[in-house]
C-alpha cells in the first residue's frame, strides 16, 4: 500500500441530530493534527478544492450533445464496459448501477456489465473480458485498487480508454482518464471530531472505547474513509478503537456489531464505515441486546457513520444516531458518464479546470489522472436531517430524514 498522505480540502455534508441531546460540541483541545501526519499505510488522499452547493444533477444527464467522434471498433455501436466492485447489495448500489444503465442507453451507446464481485481475480476478469469484447470505453469501481493498476496497464496497451467511480489510483505507470470521488478522508475526519467531543463531554476528557466497522479495504473508499479517521482519533492515546472488516457486507457488518456489543456492552461508540450497509444491522444488533438509547439517556452509545443512507437519516433524526457526514452520491454516476460521453463525443478528455455538469476536475500529482468531484458539497448548518437537499430522502425510500418519528 502507499504512505504519502495529501490534505483534502473538499468538505464532507454534516449532518447534526435534530433531538436534544444530539451533540455537536467543538471537539476538545489537543494537540493540532497536521494534515500530514502519518497514519497507517494506504492509498494517498486525493486533494480537491472546495466548491459550492448546487442542485443535484437529473440521472443519466449527458454533459455534451451531438454525434460521437469516437468511432465503435466494431463499425456498429459504442461498447462500454462497466464493472462494480461488487454486486448491488442495497438500493445505493443499485441505483448506481441504474444511473450507469441510464447514462449508457440514453447516450446510443451499449452497457457490456460485469460485477467484481468483491474480489480482485474476479474482476480482473471482467476487464480481460472487456478487451476481448474490444470495448470502447470501461468504466469501473475498482474491488482491489493495487490489482486493478494492472489490468489498467492492460487496457492502455489496447488503446481502449479507463476512468473510475470512487478509485483513487497512484501513479505506477498505467493512465486513467479520470477518477470520481467523494471527499470520503474528510468524512473520516469529521465524524472522528465529533467524536472526540462526545467522548470529552460524557468522560470529563477525550477517552473512551470505540469499534469501527470498516468497508472493503482493498477499496480505496474504504481506506480512505478508516485512515481520516485515525488521522484524528490515533492522536488521543486514551481512546481505544477496535477495527473489524466489514467488508462492505451487511450481515457481515451486522455479526461483528453483535458479537462485539454482546461481549463489550459498555463500549461507548461505534462508527460505521457506511450507514447503507451497516446502519440497518446496527439498529437491528443493539436493539436485540437491550443498549439502544436515545442521545442523552444513561447507557446511550455513540453512533456516527458515512453516506447518509435513508434509515440512518431517521434514526439520526429520532434522536439514536449522532453524527453522519453526507456528499452527493446520486452525482457521482452521472458525473462520471457526463465525463466519459464528452470524451466520446469530442474525442478528447475534459481538461483540469474546465467546468463539466455541475462538477470540477483537478490534476493531481500523485494519482494516475485528475480526480473529479460533485459541485454541491452540502454546508452543515443548512440541512436538518428531515432536509430534501440530503440524496437519503431525495432519492431514497422511506424511512428517511422525512418519516416521522414513531418512538
Amino acid at each position: 500500500m502507499f504512505k504519502k498522505i495529501l490534505p483534502m480540502a473538499a468538505v464532507a455534508a454534516i449532518v447534526f441530530g435534530a433531538c436534544s441531546g444530539a451533540t455537536s460540541t467543538p471537539v476538545a483541545t489537543s494537540p493540532p493534527v497536521a494534515t500530514s501526519t502519518p497514519v497507517a499505510s494506504g492509498p494517498p488522499v486525493a486533494t480537491s478544492t472546495p466548491v459550492a452547493s448546487g442542485t443535484p444533477v437529473a440521472s443519466g444527464t449527458p454533459v455534451v450533445s451531438g454525434t460521437p467522434v469516437v468511432k465503435p471498433h466494431n463499425g456498429k455501436q459504442l461498447l462500454i464496459g462497466w464493472s462494480p466492485y461488487a454486486d448491488p447489495t442495497n438500493d445505493t448500489n443499485v441505483a448506481l448501477d441504474g444511473q450507469v444503465a441510464k447514462a449508457i442507453n440514453d447516450f446510443g451507446a451499449k452497457e457490456i456489465y460485469c460485477s467484481g464481485k468483491a474480489d480482485a481475480a474476479t474482476q480482473a476478469n471482467c476487464i480481460d473480458q472487456f478487451l476481448a469484447q474490444n470495448v470502447d470505453f470501461i468504466l469501473v469501481y475498482p474491488a482491489d485498487v493495487a490489482s486493478m493498476t494492472l489490468k489498467i496497464k492492460d487496457a492502455n496497451k489496447a488503446g481502449i480508454p479507463v476512468a473510475s467511480l470512487f478509485g483513487e489510483f497512484p501513479v505506477s505507470g498505467e493512465q486513467l482518464m479520470f477518477s470520481v470521488s467523494g471527499p470520503v478522508y474528510q468524512a473520516g475526519v469529521e465524524t472522528a471530531k465529533a467524536l472526540v467531543a462526545y467522548l470529552t463531554k460524557k468522560n470529563g476528557s477525550p477517552k473512551g472505547t470505540v469499534l469501527e466497522v470498516t468497508g472493503l479495504m482493498t477499496t480505496s473508499q474504504a481506506y480512505l474513509r478508516s485512515q481520516g479517521f485515525h488521522s484524528i482519533v490515533d492522536t488521543y492515546p486514551n481512546i481505544q478503537t477496535t477495527t473489524k472488516n466489514g467488508n462492505w457486507n451487511s450481515a457481515t457488518g451486522g455479526t461483528i456489531i453483535t458479537d462485539w456489543f454482546t461481549a463489550h456492552p459498555t463500549t461507548d461508540a461505534l462508527f460505521l464505515a457506511t450507514t447503507c450497509d451497516y446502519g440497518p444491522p446496527a439498529t437491528a444488533a443493539l436493539k436485540a441486546l437491550g443498549v439502544y438509547f436515545k442521545t442523552g439517556t444513561p447507557g446511550h452509545i455513540w453512533i456516527g457513520g458515512e453516506d447518509g443512507c435513508n434509515q440512518s437519516l431517521y434514526e439520526l433524526k429520532c434522536g439514536y444516531f449522532d453524527f453522519i457526514t453526507t456528499y452527493p452520491f446520486n452525482d457521482i454516476a452521472t458525473l462520471g458518464m457526463g465525463l466519459v460521453t464528452d470524451y466520446l463525443k469530442t474525442g478528447k478528455p475534459t481538461a483540469a479546470g474546465q467546468p463539466f455538469g455541475k462538477g470540477t476536475i483537478s490534476n493531481e500529482k500523485d494519482f494516475a489522472g485528475p480526480i473529479a468531484y460533485p459541485e454541491n458539497q452540502l454546508v452543515p448548518a443548512q440541512y436538518p436531517p428531515d432536509s430534501m437537499e440530503l440524496w437519503g430522502n431525495n432519492s431514497q425510500s422511506q424511512p428517511n430524514g422525512t418519516t416521522v418519528c414513531t418512538e
